[in-house]
C-alpha cells in the first residue's frame, strides 16, 4: 500500500525527470551537440519521458504531469547560455548526477515496495548517463572525477528547494 510520502516523493520525481527532458530538448536545440553526442541525447531524453511517465503512473498523476519549473529553468537557461557543445556536456553530467543523487535519496525515503523497485532500477540507468557524459567529456578516474568509488546523496535534488508545482 502506497504511502502519502510515496507518492509526493513520486510526483516530484516525476517532475524531476520531466525537467530532465526539457533540458535535453533544450540542448538538442541548441544546435551545439553532433554526432554520437546528439544522438545520446536524444536517447538519454527518451529514457527520462519513459521514468517520468513510470513515476507519474505511480503517483496518479497522468493529467496534471510538469516538468519540475525551477529545475526546468535553472537547466534550460544554462543550456540556452552554452555556447559550446563541451559547456552542454558539462551541464548534461551535472544533471545526471543530480539526478542519480536525488533516486538515492529517495530510496532511503520510501516505503512501499513497487515504488522502491521502480527507483532501484531507474538509479542505475541515471547513473550510466553520468558515466557517458563523464567519459565524452574525458574526466579523469580518480576520487574527483566521474566514476566514484559510492554514490551519495550529496547534490541530490529535493522539493525544499524545487518544489514540484508553484506555491507547494
Amino acid at each position: 500500500m502506497s504511502t502519502e510520502l510515496d507518492v509526493v516523493v513520486a510526483r516530484f520525481t516525476e517532475g524531476v525527470e520531466r525537467a530532465a527532458v526539457s533540458a535535453y530538448e533544450a540542448a538538442v536545440r541548441t544546435g551545439l551537440l553532433k554526432g554520437a553526442d546528439l544522438r545520446t541525447a536524444k536517447a538519454f531524453a527518451a529514457q527520462h519521458q519513459a521514468h517520468a511517465a513510470a513515476f507519474g503512473a505511480y503517483a496518479g498523476d497522468g493529467t496534471r504531469a510538469v516538468a519540475n519549473p525551477k529545475l526546468r529553468a535553472a537547466y534550460t537557461s544554462r543550456i540556452g547560455a552554452a555556447r559550446s557543445e563541451r559547456a552542454v556536456l558539462e551541464v548534461a553530467y551535472e544533471l545526471e548526477n543530480a539526478v542519480a543523487a536525488t533516486h538515492l535519496l529517495g530510496i532511503g525515503e520510501l516505503q512501499e515496495p513497487r515504488i522502491l523497485e521502480l527507483t532501484a532500477t531507474v538509479l542505475p540507468v541515471e547513473s550510466q548517463h553520468a558515466v557517458v557524459w563523464g567519459t565524452v567529456l574525458g574526466y579523469a578516474l580518480d576520487k574527483q572525477g566521474y566514476l566514484p568509488a559510492f554514490l551519495t546523496t550529496a547534490g541530490a535534488l529535493g522539493p525544499a528547494d524545487h518544489p514540484a508545482r508553484p506555491g507547494t
